[in-house]
């Protein structure tokens, strides 16, 4: 049963990323905030089918210690799923994330118009100078 549970996530899992990168790809002429609904609506699906096909709830702690303005979150990253979950809690989130990402077809297209910053990990302080400008 498991391993069923397992294969439905994973296919809900990536049909929902392919159908919301295609969405924002072709919501592009449109506002930014427009791209960020449809991304977090993506997030709440995902999480969705986390919790009703996988089993597993997914528990926040601390939203309200969370500052106003800018800040930054630096989770251990233990997977990649903390990357769906943070613009279902945390509005306006923009990612830093490693350059490759952004030459995946769609995928990356999409990464590059919600405004995800793309560094080259090997290139050292060039690269954080990059995450400071945007």
């Amino acid at each position: 049963m498991l391993i069923i549970r397992s294969t439905i996530f994973n296919i809900c899992h990536y049909s929902i990323i392919v159908v919301a990168s295609i969405i924002c790809c072709l919501l592009t002429p449109f506002p930014q905030c427009c791209i960020l609904k449809s991304m977090k609506f993506a997030c709440y699906s995902i999480r969705f089918c986390l919790k009703y096909v996988a089993g597993i709830e997914v528990e926040v702690r601390g939203l309200e210690n969370l500052p106003k303005g800018g800040f930054i979150i630096a989770p251990k990253h233990q997977s990649a799923m903390e990357t769906f979950f943070f613009p279902g809690f945390v509005n306006n989130s923009v990612y830093i994330l490693k350059k490759e990402l952004t030459n995946i077809p769609v995928f990356g297209w999409a990464l590059k118009r919600v405004g995800c910053v793309g560094i080259d990990r090997s290139a050292g302080a060039s690269a954080l100078r990059k995450m400071k400008s945007g």
